[in-house]
């Protein structure tokens, strides 16, 4: 079975764009994933990952130099590019997104599950073998 984990990011308060992004993989796959993550925070003592958090150095990445930076982001990397088969992101205009708050995100999220459709086809993955999260 194939699993694929979606994520948004975008707030209507500050941001002019929402986006979608989604990767699937095995869950087998998802599995190792994890282990190898709780390891990755573990060795940098890091409870929970944001990635705003990260990029404006903030909370517990406070004060971390350019040379820790790119190694977490490097062994996140190299965890990523060997479980993950397939990822899309796709990005809407924050206005249109507020216009039909619903609608748009319906849009978005319908869209990337038609790539992804399209993508498991072109990997030979059976779509009716995927779980959507």
């Amino acid at each position: 079975m194939f699993i694929a984990y979606f994520d948004e990011s975008g707030h209507p308060a500050d941001s002019s764009l929402l986006t979608v992004a989604a990767l699937v993989a095995p869950e087998k796959a998802w599995t190792a994933f994890e282990g190898k993550w709780r390891r990755i925070l573990r060795r940098y003592h890091v409870t929970v990952f944001h990635m705003t958090d990260y990029e404006n150095r903030q909370g517990e990445f406070a004060g971390w130099n350019i040379d820790k930076r790119i190694a977490f982001v490097s062994d996140f990397a190299a965890i990523i590019k060997n479980a993950i088969i397939y990822g899309v992101a796709d990005s809407m205009p924050m206005p249109s997104w507020k216009e039909s708050i619903g609608e748009a995100r319906k849009k978005a999220i319908i869209g990337e599950l038609a790539r992804l459709d399209r993508a498991a086809q072109v990997v030979s993955i059976d779509a009716k073998r995927l779980q959507w999260i």
